[in-house]
């Protein structure tokens, strides 16, 4: 499905999402887009290209998705994730680079997976499931678009941004929109809260290394933004 924003694609060997749920996916992405940038900064239209090292080139030219958000919804194999975001994709395809330069990706290297372009991806379960778990899924739409820009204005720029603060920033994602978003017990104000409550002396703001430490995160940026 094509939004303004955003494709939505499904996996032809895996469980296809219907034309409903794609479309409310799509308009919920184009809903919150340009709010998200004005907030958290731009994506990057650009994507590494090798060419005696990586370099940045205009993505229109490699990717055939141009610049809009691809939004990939499959059976992801542990149930309990909603999405994720992965910036092998911000690097040219497998075959691109094996046209160019004869070359291709150490076996071990996650780029060997890129798709090329601007991508993200949502567990089928949610995107399809109940009224809760498809507010979950379009939430997460925000989440992981968030580290999508994350990525483009901090690593990309040549920044080594803390695992805490990038979580952080997309639990605020999510936070902002909750009430629209209709996520009520699992909005990050009650769950996130929650655990702080329950388990803040168990991590440090900084320290990312336990489950607990995303309450102790969420806390700190809620208080921040209120």
């Amino acid at each position: 499905y094509e939004g303004k924003h955003c494709y939505i694609w499904s996996i032809e060997d895996d469980k296809i999402l219907d034309n409903v749920s794609c479309k409310n996916l799509a308009d919920t992405f184009d809903e919150y887009y340009m709010e998200m940038r004005s907030i958290f900064g731009q994506e990057s239209d650009k994507i590494y290209i090798y060419n005696s090292g990586f370099k940045l080139e205009d993505m229109r030219k490699h990717a055939d998705t141009g610049t809009k958000v691809n939004i990939v919804v499959y059976s992801i194999s542990k149930p309990t994730t909603i999405g994720y975001f992965h910036s092998k994709d911000y690097y040219e395809t497998e075959d691109e680079l094996a046209a160019l330069t004869g070359s291709i990706y150490s076996e071990n290297s996650a780029t060997k997976f890129s798709n090329g372009g601007k991508y993200f991806y949502i567990n089928y379960r949610y995107a399809s499931g109940s009224f809760l778990e498809k507010a979950l899924a379009t939430s997460t739409l925000l989440h992981e678009f968030q580290h999508m820009i994350h990525f483009s204005v901090k690593n990309m720029a040549g920044l080594k941004p803390s695992a805490w603060y990038n979580e952080m920033l997309s639990m605020l994602a999510e936070d902002i929109f909750a009430t629209r978003l209709n996520t009520g017990s699992k909005a990050p104000s009650v769950m996130r809260m929650g655990s702080f409550s329950r388990n803040y002396f168990k991590s440090g703001l900084t320290d990312f290394s336990t489950s607990y430490a995303y309450g102790t995160s969420y806390s700190f940026g809620g208080w921040l933004v209120r």
